[in-house]
């Protein structure tokens, strides 16, 4: 499951990882694509799907997720810590995108509740500053196959060192006609996602002592309780657990 954003290119990669995966393995794969109503900086959520049998499931994962990526480090702090780990099975992986390298840093940063649910299911932690290589290695916001190339590197569905030449063809074949320095960037920036790819000794037994507070949007207590009520939690992907009876007919803002 990766949580990007609109046109941060993860889309388009993961799809290019899905053909790579069906077209070298003995794999079936499946891709189903969550967007919201902004294209360009809107929230994107790619739910991946590889088996042994044919895959028929239209539908988000819920549930037994061996890999979660977090794109956007704003992401952690926007949305409720189920909303973005409940799917993950016990001990699968959980990879960031954020400067926060060092334990010190993402118990400084990360949520309570975030941090409880990584010990609770005792997940594998990796942080890269995608951001930065993409940014050193000339491509701008664009930390796409950066991401991809993790995934490849730690999700064990295909070899890395078989993966690493069909990734890079992929690349090629994808960016060619924008020109030669465009896939020369984005094979550079490839190259260095690993290096940069750090590995947390998460502090299991102290994290398990975090408190499970939910993650609640600041308000002053004057805006209408449709504002905090059914408003806020859209706003925070939270919508599909409103019942029919939180809208009301008319004008429910007064």
């Amino acid at each position: 499951m990766f949580w990007g954003f609109g046109s941060d290119g993860t889309v388009g990669a993961n799809k290019n990882a899905i053909k790579i995966i069906a077209d070298n393995t003995d794999l079936y794969a499946q891709g189903y694509f969550a967007y919201d109503a902004l294209k360009s900086g809107g929230v994107t959520v790619s739910h991946l799907r590889f088996g042994p049998r044919p895959i028929n499931s239209p539908y988000e994962i819920t549930s037994g997720c061996e890999y979660v990526a977090v794109h956007k480090k704003e992401y952690v702090k926007a949305f409720d810590a189920s909303l973005i780990l409940g799917a993950s099975k016990p001990e699968s992986i959980l990879v960031l995108n954020a400067p926060w390298l060092t334990v010190e840093e993402l118990d400084e940063e990360l949520p309570s509740k975030f941090k409880l649910m990584v010990a609770e299911k005792r997940l594998k932690l990796f942080v890269i500053n995608a951001s930065l290589v993409a940014k050193e290695s000339g491509m701008g916001r664009l930390i796409n196959n950066i991401m991809q190339a993790v995934f490849f590197r730690l999700s064990g569905v295909l070899p890395y060192e078989q993966a690493l030449p069909l990734f890079e063809a992929a690349i090629e074949k994808t960016y060619k006609n924008k020109g030669a320095d465009i896939v020369r960037k984005n094979i550079l920036a490839v190259g260095y996602a690993i290096d940069n790819l750090h590995k947390i000794d998460v502090p299991f037994s102290r994290w398990m002592k975090c408190e499970r507070l939910d993650q609640v949007k600041p308000r002053s207590g004057e805006e209408p309780a449709f504002v905090r009520d059914v408003l806020d939690k859209i706003q925070t992907r939270l919508g599909d657990s409103l019942a029919v009876s939180a809208f009301q007919p008319g004008n429910p803002c007064r």
